[in-house]
């Protein structure tokens, strides 16, 4: 595919299953449920030149227009190689995400950016909320989890639309090599904070970085270990 290979739009009770998708070049997601409900992508192997898969729900002001969220989205028994990231929230969040639930992934390759990846900016309105992440194995990628409210679409970080991150869960997962960083967390400023993160019953092995925690509130590390077991 040239862009966004698999990509249902405004679809209600979609199941994707057994797929492989294997792409190169920019813009090259492997899947992206846009503005849809009740979706289950199982068994499936990406390895992408952007997004492997990215829950989106719609841009900017059109998105905001239509204001249909994507919700009830279950991720299970996927792998990951490369790709920007592997399961991604973002970054067209206008209509809202929420109720995302991502568990028994396996996440390897040095040429994954992000493992798990929430990314949006004030351009895109909208929210980020209840999503759950657990019993998951990351390998190897340069960062484990990575959470911004300043992502950089086109070059642009700023807008008077500025969307809500919060209620995010992941918990009972490992992490083995990490070329950057474990955790990284970046709310856009004081009064446009990331809120409300539970990591819990972590393992984290060999990173270069330490976790990076700025303009968030609520942010809670239960149980979470790094460096050899």
């Amino acid at each position: 595919s040239p862009m966004w290979t698999l990509n249902p739009v405004y679809c209600t009770n979609v199941t994707i299953r057994g797929v492989t998708v294997e792409t190169k070049g920019p813009n090259t997601d492997g899947c992206d449920p846009d503005s849809c409900t009740d979706v289950w992508i199982k068994d499936c192997t990406f390895s992408n030149g952007d997004d492997c898969i990215a829950v989106k729900s719609g841009r900017d002001h059109d998105g905001r227009r239509v204001n249909i969220p994507s919700e009830n989205i279950v991720i299970q028994d996927c792998r990951f190689a490369a790709g920007h990231g592997g399961v991604t929230m973002g970054s067209e969040t206008a209509g809202g995400i929420r109720n995302v639930f991502a568990e028994r992934c396996h996440f390897d390759s040095a040429d994954l950016d992000m493992a798990m990846r929430f990314k949006t900016n004030p351009a895109r309105g909208g929210y980020v909320e209840d999503i759950y992440i657990r019993d998951c194995t990351v390998k190897t990628a340069k960062f484990g989890i990575h959470m911004t409210l300043r992502y950089g679409s086109g070059g642009r970080r700023d807008g008077d639309s500025p969307p809500v991150m919060r209620n995010i869960d992941i918990r009972n997962s490992t992490f083995g090599t990490l070329t950057k960083g474990p955790i990284f967390i970046e709310g856009y400023s004081a009064g446009n904070k990331i809120t409300d993160v539970t990591i819990a019953d972590c393992q984290f092995t060999a990173a270069k970085q330490p976790v990076a925690v700025t303009n968030a509130a609520g942010i809670k590390l239960i149980n979470v270990r790094q460096g050899e077991r």
